[in-house]
Parts: structure tokens; sequence; C-alpha cells
């Protein structure tokens, strides 16, 4: 419960070795006052940031839904999927929040169903009913990716991401842009209007089907 804004919040507690030195925080501080400024009714807004003992926090607005990644995998046991035009609500409304966050040069980096709450105002969302015609999609965890690789919070060669989602190019550690996102989006939409991932194990050769990478 925040004292000062007198309502329930979600806190995001990142690893104290994100902060392992003065560089570090200072990245740290100047990520999170970017995505801080980010207000979208698609995104999740992030109220306040700060270190405790070395280790960083965020404290953001609480959703109150379920997740598409939920929700997708509630439809997939019974071999439904999402209408068409449910689909495409969702994604242009989610394209809608990478577009103004891409215009303000933030970059979420690992964009994928459970990254996405889907709530309504009427009440909450049963994953085994029809989705309502209110439900909206909401974006979170935006930036969480963007500190760790911005303050190089990471080890060399880590990616940050979930494989399934990754563009070619972050799968093979390169640097990445707003194509990225969209690149993740795109997978996304398939999955969504195919009801499984265009891209979900190694070749014959063991080679990663996305980035042509020796897969591990």
């Amino acid at each position: 419960h925040h004292t000062t804004l007198n309502r329930p919040v979600a806190v995001k507690i990142l690893h104290s070795f994100l902060a392992e030195d003065d560089a570090s925080r200072r990245r740290f501080r100047a990520e999170a006052q970017a995505v801080a400024t980010l207000r979208h009714p698609n995104i999740v807004q992030v109220f306040d940031f700060d270190l405790v003992d070395d280790q960083p926090y965020l404290i953001m607005e609480l959703l109150e839904g379920v997740s598409l990644d939920d929700y997708l995998k509630a439809l997939q046991v019974t071999g439904r999927r999402l209408p068409p035009e449910t689909t495409a609500r969702l994604i242009a409304s989610l394209a809608a929040a990478l577009d103004y966050a891409h215009a303000r040069n933030i970059i979420h980096r690992d964009v994928k169903p459970a990254n996405v709450m889907l709530r309504r105002d009427g009440g909450p969302i049963a994953l085994d009913a029809p989705l309502p015609l209110e439900a909206e999609a909401v974006l979170t965890d935006f930036g969480v990716a963007r500190f760790a690789r911005a303050a190089s919070f990471s080890v060399s060669g880590n990616i940050s991401g979930t494989p399934a989602y990754l563009s070619p190019e972050q799968a093979q550690g390169k640097p990445v842009d707003a194509r990225s996102d969209i690149y993740a989006l795109g997978v996304m939409l398939y999955e969504m209007f195919a009801g499984h991932l265009p891209f979900d194990a190694p070749d014959e050769t063991g080679s990663c089907i996305m980035c042509g990478a020796p897969s591990s």
C-alpha cells in the first residue's frame, strides 16, 4: 500500500548485482526516469524507483486481471482461439503503446504474452470465458530488460529476452532497436491467430531456426 498515493501498488525488485557500482546506479536511475515519463493507457504506469541497500526497485501500477499468456494457454487446452477481430484490437493497442515508447527512444526488449495484462473495469476476466469486448491489453515490465542491458548489468554475452520472441539480431547478441520489439509483436500476432508459436524447436541440424546460431 503506497501511503502517499493511498492506493495498492506493485513492487518490482531487481537483483542486487544490477547496481554493483556507481555508474550502474546512475544508469539505472536514468533509465527508470525515462520509463516513468511514459503515459499511455496500454503501458503500465511506473510511479517511483529507488535503491535500498544497493538493490534497485520499481513501484508500479497494480493491474487486476490475467496475463495474455495465461489466457492463450487456457484457449489452447480447449482447442479454441481468439476471434480475429479481438486479436486485431489487442495487437493494435499494443502496437500503439510500442509506437508511443519508440518515439521517445524507449525499447521494451522483452515483448511477449507473459508481459501483457488483460484487464477490464467491469470486473474480473475468466480464463474459461470469451474475452469481454471492453477488456484491454496493458504492456508491463517496460524497460526492465533495457535496464539490464543499458546499464551493463548482465555478464558479457548474456542475452536479455525470451527465446521464442527474440529477433535474430537479439538472439545473436547484436545491438537492437525498435524493430526487435516489432518482430516480437509479430510473433505474438502469429501465435494469437494460429494458436501456436511460429518457431518452437531447433531444426534437424541442431541450429536455431530464428537466427541460424547453434542451439544450446
